[in-house]
């Protein structure tokens, strides 16, 4: 039955993600009520998935996000699966926040659809050039205040997802690249908080590490749990190798999970 309910609740994940993509592609060429009908739709899977993933997550430090419209967070996570970024969709609703406050900064992926859905919501998507990079990022800031809304800056400063072959320094983690994370500290003036987010999957004392292990598990396994750690810091006290030194720290929870 676990394996059912689990393939269910992916199955709905995955569908919802196609949907959501589609509809906001096609929202330019709708009637309106026809657009209200689709969005509504949509909020009931995305309300089945955060129920069903909710319950396998065993919170251990959670510190609430400011939602003040001049206070924003800049949200940073290590990166295990594409099931972290459900879980910051959970975080955010946990905190009654809209995915529309939800501005994350990734790679241009291969799949050319969600590319242009990120780039609808100005999201911001990085080629891994300074310049291009950081002149692109300013002008999605400028589009970002003038939506006058709390934002909640989202990134993982790894890059990408981690696996057996790519953990270097750390034990459980990628390494990360400090440069964006520090311009937008240091740049944008209405980031106030930084949000850091650990996630570990794991069976019992075993650290899962890769998408096929960790979508495994949760598929079949039930003793397989989602730990999260959010701690909140204020801008003012990030220093410029705050970041490094937080990996360490990260690290370090992870790996006593795996004690």
């Amino acid at each position: 039955m676990e394996i059912i309910n689990n393939a269910i609740i992916i199955f709905i994940f995955c569908s919802s993600y196609i949907y959501f993509n589609a509809l906001t592609l096609l929202k330019p060429f709708m009637k309106e009520q026809h657009i209200r009908t689709l969005f509504n739709i949509w909020k009931i899977v995305e309300y089945v998935n955060y129920f069903g993933f909710h319950k396998k997550i065993e919170i251990k430090n959670y510190d609430k996000i400011i939602t003040e419209k001049n206070k924003w967070g800049f949200i940073i996570s290590n990166h295990k699966s594409v099931l972290d970024n459900i879980i910051i969709m959970i975080i955010m609703k946990d905190n009654k926040l809209h995915f529309t406050n939800l501005k994350t900064i990734s790679r241009y992926s291969k799949k050319n659809m969600q590319n242009e859905v990120l780039k609808i919501y100005n999201m911001v998507l990085v080629k891994k050039n300074w310049n291009d990079d950081i002149n692109y990022l300013n002008k999605m800031i400028y589009k970002w205040k003038n939506e006058n809304r709390n934002q909640q800056i989202a990134m993982y400063p790894e890059g990408s997802i981690l696996t057996e072959k790519t953990a270097a320094t750390y034990n459980n983690l990628r390494n990360i690249h400090c440069g964006l994370f520090n311009y937008i500290v240091n740049k944008i003036i209405n980031v106030k908080y930084i949000y850091d987010l650990t996630i570990i999957y794991k069976v019992n004392n075993r650290i899962l590490i890769g998408e096929k292990d960790i979508f495994y598990n949760f598929l079949t396994n039930p003793e397989f749990k989602i730990i999260i750690n959010f701690d909140k810091y204020e801008k003012k006290n990030i220093s410029e190798d705050w970041l490094e030194k937080i990996w360490k720290k990260k690290d370090d929870f992870i790996m006593n999970y795996a004690a």
